[in-house]
């Protein structure tokens, strides 16, 4: 499997494009400051990728997010992402963000049925697919325990 990757730097907030066949590593290597381009400007974080089959797809798919139009693709994805996410915040009150709560949920439902897709695609393997799909069952859960406690607020008052 292959990655094109989008790190942020946290330090002054820039983004880099690159591609590997192992992202966890390449992580590494660039908050290590062994990779030229980004050694100065760590720590970095992941904050988008795309996977592919092939290598020359990869090189492919990084090389255009390098254009103007990649670039615009990717200001588009992430500005969608973080708006998703910034919305819960502009809540005026607990009712409105408990509605946002299981918007939430249900993404994150919506999350678990694209995990069987990758897992079917051959994406991930049996493994990476149980951990992630519980890693997401708790979140689903800690997201309904925040909301009994929220609706428990409500009725108290």
């Amino acid at each position: 499997m292959y990655y094109v990757y989008v790190l942020q730097s946290v330090k002054d907030r820039n983004l880099y494009v690159g591609f590997t066949n192992n992202l966890k590593n390449r992580l590494e290597q660039h908050n290590a400051g062994f990779v030229e381009s980004t050694k100065n400007r760590g720590p970095l974080k992941i904050i988008y990728y795309e996977a592919s089959h092939h290598k020359n797809d990869a090189i492919k798919r990084e090389k255009y997010l390098k254009t103007t139009y990649g670039k615009r693709y990717l200001r588009s994805r992430l500005k969608n992402y973080f708006t998703g996410w910034t919305e819960g915040f502009s809540r005026k009150g607990n009712k409105e963000f408990i509605q946002f709560l299981f918007i939430a949920k249900s993404s994150a439902a919506e999350l678990q049925s694209h995990l069987y897709i990758a897992l079917d695609q051959g994406y991930l393997d049996k493994t990476q697919f149980e951990e992630i799909y519980e890693e997401v069952d708790i979140i689903q859960r800690r997201i309904s325990n925040f909301i009994k406690y929220l609706n428990s607020t409500l009725k108290h008052k």
